[in-house]
């Protein structure tokens, strides 16, 4: 292409018709702090040397596919307003966006990343697209740090996908091969990362999720949680696979008794991530299951002595270490006659149930 000289445009206000398409760029070039009114096209160009884009203001976005940058790039604390594709462009050295906001859709798509990128803090607003579709797709070191992705989430994003028919965010058959640092990042919509192979420094885990609503998100949590259970990574995976079923209970077709028994799992383990909630349940089982034969023995033959609410506690506690010990050993409160008795003993195998459900999802919470 034409060789272009220096370009030093700092402070610059560019109104329409700004094209650099099919240049080379030999010299180090500037637009710090400058303004494009209209969509500057910078496709196809080669730039040989540093170029620095900080702070500097797209106002109807920008296309900067088909580019091949040399040497660092920065979009340091850049504004994008609109629509900026970045597809298929090569950064040969290390890529800098940090602090910069994407207002609408961010096109990554195929984009070669030879040494590394910095997208720590950074805002996107709409969709971003990280995929690949071609042999070469793989992610050196990538620091997502604090970036926050799809904040502004449509509700009609799965009326509205992508052209290829995903919407939301796309990291699809793309090859972590060093760290990628998601450590703070939060995803607003739930992301794509089918056929991707993740790096023992891929640190997905640590990043929050929001979406458990949109139809394609049960697979898309699933896809990390089966990529989490590749790296043995159980912490991880116990997340994923919380958000999987979340978003399937979100779901219209699925049934009613799959939603209840799915919420259930969560109030009582959040899916065998939380050890604590399974001990809390066995406390109040007991305490409520006190209560229960303390009111039909109340009921049915009256009293309170101290003597009989020790032995009713004594009853009640053997339920919980003897399970189904009122079916095996009997009612010991004779005075009860046989309906007392009768409910005696089904009030004791409620609770022996939900006390072994309850010890049983103690115990898968420990042991992942």
């Amino acid at each position: 292409g034409y060789s272009f000289p220096r370009i030093c445009a700092h402070k610059t206000v560019f109104g329409p018709n700004i094209i650099f398409q099919n240049l080379m760029i030999s010299h180090t070039i500037n637009f710090t702090q400058s303004v494009f009114d209209n969509i500057p096209l910078f496709n196809n160009t080669h730039f040989a040397k540093d170029a620095n884009f900080d702070h500097t203001k797209f106002k109807n976005g920008a296309i900067f596919s088909d580019i091949r940058f040399d040497r660092d790039v920065s979009f340091k604390n850049a504004y994008f307003t609109d629509e900026v594709t970045f597809n298929r462009t090569v950064f040969a050295s290390w890529a800098s966006f940090t602090g910069a906001e994407f207002s609408s859709t961010a096109g990554f798509k195929d984009a070669k990343f030879s040494q590394g990128a910095m997208f720590e803090g950074v805002v996107f607003r709409g969709r971003v697209d990280f995929s690949s579709s071609d042999g070469d797709a793989t992610l050196p070191q990538m620091n997502f740090t604090g970036t926050q992705f799809a904040t502004r989430w449509p509700h009609d994003w799965n009326e509205h996908p992508l052209e290829d028919g995903h919407p939301g965010i796309r990291f699809a058959n793309r090859k972590f091969t060093d760290t990628a640092n998601f450590r703070g990042a939060k995803f607003f919509v739930a992301p794509n990362f089918h056929g991707a192979q993740l790096h023992q420094g891929c640190s997905i885990g640590e990043a929050e999720f929001v979406d458990v609503e949109r139809q394609d998100a049960p697979a898309f949590y699933r896809t990390l949680k089966l990529a989490m259970e590749q790296k043995r990574d159980w912490t991880a995976m116990a997340k994923f696979y919380a958000l999987e079923q979340k978003s399937q209970r979100h779901q219209p077709d699925t049934p009613l008794t799959v939603k209840a028994m799915s919420w259930a799992y969560e109030v009582l383990s959040d899916y065998g991530q939380n050890s604590l909630r399974p001990l809390v349940g066995l406390l109040v089982t007991a305490v409520v299951a006190f209560e229960l034969y303390a009111l039909t023995y109340g009921v049915l033959v009256g009293g309170g002595e101290t003597q009989t609410v020790a032995d009713i506690w004594a009853f009640d506690l053997k339920q919980m270490v003897k399970p189904f010990d009122a079916i095996v050993g009997g009612v010991p409160f004779a005075d009860l006659g046989g309906f007392g008795r009768f409910l005696f003993g089904t009030i004791a195998t409620l609770q022996t149930l939900a006390t072994a459900g309850l010890v049983t999802l103690f115990i898968l919470a420990v042991r992942r």
